[in-house]
């Protein structure tokens, strides 16, 4: 836990429970859009004080923020892309400053000073010009852990390059090995960067159990397109070894078959299947009311499954046409075969299984009461993450400033009129 000022009640609540894994650690975060403030999320949802640093000039792109009549900023309520903001950054402070003003160092370093932990997303160099670079923060705090996501890494001659996670994805190469088979390559989209999020508190979790053990601080250069590169092994290995190039193929296996998407009887509703077992293609033969399927030479085993993989397909296409995704996906589970429906967002928040696993919990934010994803593997019998109000920009403003910093309402007055603190 950070030395200097001592921790007061939190704006969050009570977090003296010992149920909150990460209770009296306080992290300063300085991230915006998705792979920094989803790492910070796990934290703040498991108890650890998460302070956002964010200034009037220049908002978190994902809250929406919009100039009302008279130039002050309001909350957009059109733009349903504010919903990322809500999702990333509930259970977390709020303070605003302006970094571009030059007294604000003074005021980051004191932060520095009783954090644990400091996150940033900004360009590489960006942190340097605001004397925030790692070397600057181990002065002013030996064991600080920091944390800096970027596209490309803060060495090697990418360094510099611009990236969101669809640019590092493709630079990372998933891209290549992504769409139908001998078709154009497609992306994933936002994909890569809640998976950088994750790999970021992962990351983090590490070092604070490595700072318990050594006292010492670590620097986390986390690379998005490195992130990427990790989750395709099998494509690395095979063109290190055999210099083979894989391309995209679809939802097709190296080995397994069927293993594919199949069309229901409803307009754009899936059933994904994938057999791995002669015992499991038996029991799908008997399912689909076609036991000789089991000892047709062309399918006999896995080797001839796969050999005849798209003779395969057509035939178990014409069985899950006759019948909803949801049906397909009962019958075969019944009998153990591994399939799934493709659901929609509307199929999601509705599912009872989902419901009764709590997979989602409602949420108070400025836009009213929504709903949320409870965090996957929430820890305890009954869960200990907490899920409370994302921020508006400055809401903690007294408490960060005032009761963590210790300040004076003369010397937070004149931070203000510096427009150092709005």
């Amino acid at each position: 836990m950070a030395d200097g000022a001592p921790h007061q009640a939190s704006p969050m609540g009570d977090t003296t429970e010992d149920s909150i894994p990460l209770r009296g650690f306080r992290v300063v975060d300085f991230s915006k859009r998705y792979p920094g403030p989803f790492a910070t999320l796990w934290l703040a949802a498991y108890g650890a004080e998460v302070i956002q640093v964010e200034s009037q000039m220049q908002p978190e792109p994902q809250r929406r923020l919009v100039r009302d009549a008279d130039g002050s900023l309001v909350q957009s309520k059109r733009d349903v892309r504010v919903g990322f903001f809500i999702a990333q950054n509930y259970s977390k402070l709020n303070c605003s400053v302006n970094l571009q003003q030059t007294g604000s160092r003074d005021l980051v370093r004191r932060l520095v000073q009783v954090a644990d932990v400091v996150v940033d997303s900004f360009s590489t160099g960006v942190l340097s010009r605001f004397g925030l670079d790692y070397a600057t923060l181990r002065r002013m705090r030996p064991d600080i852990i920091a944390l800096s996501v970027s596209g490309f890494g803060r060495t090697g001659p990418a360094r510099d390059y611009r990236a969101f996670g669809q640019v590092a994805s493709s630079f990372g190469g998933v891209d290549s090995l992504t769409g139908h088979k001998g078709g154009e390559p497609k992306t994933l989209g936002s994909a890569l960067d809640g998976i950088c999020g994750d790999a970021g508190a992962f990351a983090i979790l590490a070092a604070l159990y490595h700072r318990a053990r050594t006292g010492e601080g670590q620097y986390i250069d986390l690379a998005m397109s490195e992130v990427q590169l990790s989750m395709m092994p099998q494509a690395v290995l095979d063109y290190s070894m055999n210099r083979r190039r894989q391309g995209p193929r679809g939802n097709e296996d190296d080995i397994k078959a069927p293993h594919n998407c199949y069309p229901s009887q409803e307009k754009n509703r899936w059933i994904a299947i994938a057999v791995s077992t002669d015992e499991e293609w038996q029991a799908m033969c008997r399912v689909m009311d076609r036991p000789g399927l089991a000892t047709d030479p062309r399918f006999a085993d896995r080797y001839r499954r796969w050999q005849n993989r798209e003779e395969l397909d057509i035939l178990i296409q014409g069985w899950t046409r006759q019948r909803s995704h949801q049906e397909a996906m009962e019958a075969l589970q019944r009998a153990g075969v591994p399939a799934g429906a493709t659901y929609n967002v509307a199929e999601l928040a509705s599912h009872p299984h989902l419901n009764e696993r709590g997979a989602f919990v409602q949420i108070d934010s400025y836009l009213g009461r929504g709903m949320v994803h409870r965090l996957p593997g929430d820890v305890g019998e009954r869960g200990s993450a907490r899920y409370t109000a994302p921020p508006t920009l400055g809401q903690h403003n007294e408490y960060v400033f005032h009761d963590v910093l210790g300040m004076d309402d003369r010397d937070i007055q004149d931070l203000v009129e510096k427009k150092v603190i709005f």
